[in-house]
């Protein structure tokens, strides 16, 4: 049984990251916001062994190789994959390293990155599970950062606009006390959760086509949560 809902999620995730219109949307401008980009080279540094799980379109990835770290991009949709593939040729011609990968059994050693990262996706899991496999692959003192879903009223309203063009999976919407209790219960240390993700800087992103303004833009209506701690 548990196999076949594994399939069945792969195959929705799937059929999501092919849409036409995901396609067309994700591969013109990589929408990055500057706090979260800050924090992951922050914590990492040129020879670090990096790794984003549930890439998406690579967003976080690409940012990352761009400034010379070492730095894989996983997902367990081969479609996302070719997208992130796809935008990395694209818009800033460089290859994108990816690796098909099941979060709840990653197939690296333990004690294997300095940085494990994601992007919008411990909310659609089982938190807990996903956050021990992290933790499992994680050097001694290495950093584990996510983007995750906020109990905001604006990010309720944001979603909700949302779901009316595209059909969103199930989400987790917790509080701050919340994600950081799951990070203490599995072992995290110095653990912080911060707001992220300006509504203003990413409306702005998409209408501009640039993240160059990102700097003269108020960082109006931080929606998710930012997420970090340590092994």
């Amino acid at each position: 049984m548990e196999k076949n809902n594994n399939e069945n999620e792969q195959q929705s995730w799937n059929r999501h990251w092919g849409k036409p219109t995901i396609i067309n949307k994700f591969k013109k401008i990589n929408v990055a916001y500057p706090e979260i980009i800050k924090t992951l080279l922050e914590l990492s540094s040129p020879d670090a062994q990096c790794l984003e799980l549930g890439c998406g379109s690579g967003t976080y990835a690409i940012e990352l190789l761009l400034k010379k770290r070492q730095c894989l991009a996983s997902d367990y949709s081969q479609k996302a994959l070719a997208m992130a593939q796809i935008k990395g040729r694209k818009l800033y011609h460089i290859d994108v390293p990816t690796q098909l990968i099941d979060i709840y059994n990653i197939p690296y050693p333990d004690n294997t990155f300095d940085l494990v990262f994601s992007n919008g996706l411990l909310e659609h899991l089982d938190i807990l599970k996903a956050l021990a496999e992290m933790k499992r692959v994680l050097k001694p003192s290495g950093w584990m950062v996510a983007e995750v879903s906020s109990n905001k009223l604006l990010f309720k309203l944001v979603y909700k606009l949302i779901s009316f063009t595209e059909n969103q999976p199930d989400e987790a919407w917790l509080p701050k006390e919340q994600w950081k209790k799951m990070l203490v219960e599995t072992g995290y240390k110095n653990v912080e959760v911060s707001d992220c993700a300006s509504i203003l800087h990413g409306f702005m992103m998409r209408m501009l086509k640039t993240k160059k303004y990102n700097q003269l833009i108020p960082s109006w209506g931080k929606i998710y949560f930012l997420t970090k701690a340590q092994k």
